[in-house]
Protein backbone atom coordinates (compact mmCIF):
# COMPACT_ATOMS: atom_id res chain seq x y z
CA UNK A 1 0.00 0.00 0.00
CA UNK A 2 1.31 3.44 -0.97
CA UNK A 3 1.07 6.07 1.77
CA UNK A 4 1.63 9.76 1.21
CA UNK A 5 3.69 11.26 4.01
CA UNK A 6 3.90 14.69 2.37
CA UNK A 7 1.12 16.12 0.24
CA UNK A 8 -0.94 19.24 -0.47
CA UNK A 9 -4.23 19.76 1.34
CA UNK A 10 -7.30 21.80 0.41
CA UNK A 11 -5.93 24.92 2.17
CA UNK A 12 -3.66 25.72 -0.79
CA UNK A 13 -6.01 27.56 -3.11
CA UNK A 14 -5.34 27.71 -6.85
CA UNK A 15 -4.00 30.91 -8.37
CA UNK A 16 -7.20 32.66 -9.56
CA UNK A 17 -5.58 33.67 -12.84
CA UNK A 18 -4.42 30.13 -13.68
CA UNK A 19 -7.05 28.01 -11.90
CA UNK A 20 -4.86 24.89 -11.61
CA UNK A 21 -4.92 22.78 -8.44
CA UNK A 22 -1.75 23.17 -6.33
CA UNK A 23 0.70 20.25 -6.12
CA UNK A 24 3.86 19.38 -4.23
CA UNK A 25 6.70 20.20 -6.63
CA UNK A 26 9.78 19.65 -4.48
CA UNK A 27 10.66 18.79 -0.88
CA UNK A 28 14.16 19.29 0.52
CA UNK A 29 15.02 18.22 4.06
CA UNK A 30 18.05 18.24 6.35
CA UNK A 31 18.68 16.72 9.77
CA UNK A 32 19.41 19.18 12.59
CA UNK A 33 20.00 17.71 16.06
CA UNK A 34 16.94 15.46 16.60
CA UNK A 35 14.75 17.30 14.06
CA UNK A 36 14.15 17.16 10.33
CA UNK A 37 13.82 20.60 8.76
CA UNK A 38 12.00 20.77 5.46
CA UNK A 39 11.43 23.27 2.67
CA UNK A 40 8.36 22.62 0.55
CA UNK A 41 7.95 24.05 -2.95
CA UNK A 42 4.32 24.16 -4.07
CA UNK A 43 3.60 24.33 -7.81
CA UNK A 44 0.64 26.59 -8.59
CA UNK A 45 0.72 26.22 -12.38
CA UNK A 46 0.55 26.29 -15.27
CA UNK A 47 1.91 23.05 -16.74
CA UNK A 48 4.77 23.33 -19.26
CA UNK A 49 2.58 22.98 -22.38
CA UNK A 50 0.05 25.52 -21.13
CA UNK A 51 2.81 27.95 -20.13
CA UNK A 52 4.19 27.91 -23.67
CA UNK A 53 0.76 28.49 -25.23
CA UNK A 54 -0.37 31.29 -22.91
CA UNK A 55 2.99 32.91 -22.15
CA UNK A 56 2.46 32.64 -18.36
CA UNK A 57 5.45 31.85 -16.19
CA UNK A 58 5.30 28.78 -13.93
CA UNK A 59 4.27 29.89 -10.42
CA UNK A 60 5.46 28.31 -7.16
CA UNK A 61 5.39 29.07 -3.47
CA UNK A 62 8.08 28.10 -0.92
CA UNK A 63 7.42 27.43 2.75
CA UNK A 64 9.48 25.89 5.53
CA UNK A 65 8.64 23.59 8.35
Amino acid sequence: MLRKWAAIDELYLPDPEIGMKASLYNLDAVAYESLMLGMFEIHLGPENGDAEKTGHLKQSSISGS
